[in-house]
């Protein structure tokens, strides 16, 4: 039996395939830098989003981000355009990563920061749409 505790999720996730963009936050810039061939030319990156929750979100991105990362993300209508407002903006940590296949992809699971007032509120009114549209 190993010693390790078991992780419990606390929140429900709703499951959404959305258009998303993040770049490395400015805090993990030191330690983590892309080179031009990320093809990161606005220091955004393209991903989607695989879920969502009150506890972060999961992405599928071309790019391997190592755990501990702290990324920003934007969350977009799935038809938005250049321009567009996001519904969600958020800084948000890289807690597990796993290569999907040989594209390559990746899938990140992330956990929201605990100081992004604004994040977890635009993800609260984000995920009590999804529940609503849920229950239609």
């Amino acid at each position: 039996m190993s010693d390790s505790p078991v992780i419990i999720r606390d929140a429900r996730r709703f499951e959404i395939a959305l258009r998303a963009r993040f770049r490395i936050n400015s805090a993990a810039a030191e330690a983590v830098r892309l080179t031009p061939s990320a093809g990161a030319t606005s220091g955004w990156l393209e991903a989607q989003t695989t879920d969502v929750s009150r506890g972060g979100i999961g992405l599928v991105t071309p790019l391997y981000l190592p755990r501990g990362c702290c990324i920003d993300v934007e969350v977009f209508h799935l038809h938005a355009r250049d321009g567009d407002t996001p519904l969600v903006r958020t800084t948000v940590e890289v807690r597990r990563v796993q290569m999907t296949d040989s594209r390559p992809a990746y899938m990140i699971g992330t956990a929201t920061v605990a100081d992004d007032d604004t994040g977890e509120q635009q993800m609260r009114m984000l995920i009590e749409r999804l529940g609503a549209e849920g229950a239609a």
